[in-house]
This record gives structure tokens, sequence and C-alpha cells, in this order.
């Protein structure tokens, strides 16, 4: 993740960083345009999928938040979440 900044206050963590988060999932023939184009977008996660994975790896309190859209159906995010002791 490009410029990303992490802060740790107790079990409350803030990572706010430059990758993009898809709104929706690709189809085939958009990621292998999408891969020719800009590989890190290729490789986004979706919001869901982003969150389902911080949940899963025991983080509560999940919040994805838009910061701008980079490209369409392509967003900067603030990621917070909280990781129980």
């Amino acid at each position: 993740m490009a410029d990303t900044k992490v802060a740790n206050k107790g079990t409350q963590t803030s990572v706010k960083g430059s990758t993009g988060k898809a709104q929706k999932g690709l189809s085939a023939e958009e990621k292998a345009a999408l891969e020719a184009e800009s590989p890190c977008l290729a490789t986004a996660a979706t919001r869901a999928g982003y969150q389902a994975g911080l949940e899963g790896a025991g983080f509560t309190e999940v919040s994805i938040d838009a910061t701008r859209e980079v490209a369409q159906g392509f967003s900067s995010a603030i990621v917070r979440a909280a990781k129980p002791a």
C-alpha cells in the first residue's frame, strides 16, 4: 500500500492508505483490461471482501470510509478496526 500510515491507540488500529477499493466485483474482462492498464487497481479488494478479511483475522468494529474516487468504481479509503486483546 503506497503512502500507508498506521496509528495504534491501545487496541484501536487506524490505517490510512492510497490503495483503491473496488465498489463491486470485476468481471474477467474488466480485470484483464485493468491488469494491462493498472495492475494495482486490478488486484484491489472489494469493500465487502476487505471487511470480511479483517473480521476473519479477529478484528472488530471495522469501518471503511471512502476518501476520494481514484478511478471509476475505485476509491482510496481510511480503514479502522479494533483487535481485542
